[in-house]
């Protein structure tokens, strides 16, 4: 019998959702400007954060 391999690295549908809430607060309560979008790594979601465009230069 072949074991199927979870990709994911969350165990439920409900730690996902537990862990984007956390996060989402977090990002929402963060004082640095910043630009959020989500993209797709290996059919997952990821949410990088652009810091670069918004940071004043010298």
């Amino acid at each position: 019998m072949k074991r199927r391999v979870n990709a994911s690295i969350y165990r439920r549908t409900a730690g996902r959702a537990a862990i984007a809430r956390w996060c989402t607060v977090q990002l929402d309560s963060w004082p640095v400007a910043h630009q959020r979008r989500t993209i797709s790594i290996h059919g997952e979601p990821a949410h990088p954060q652009h810091l670069a465009e918004l940071v004043e230069r010298s």
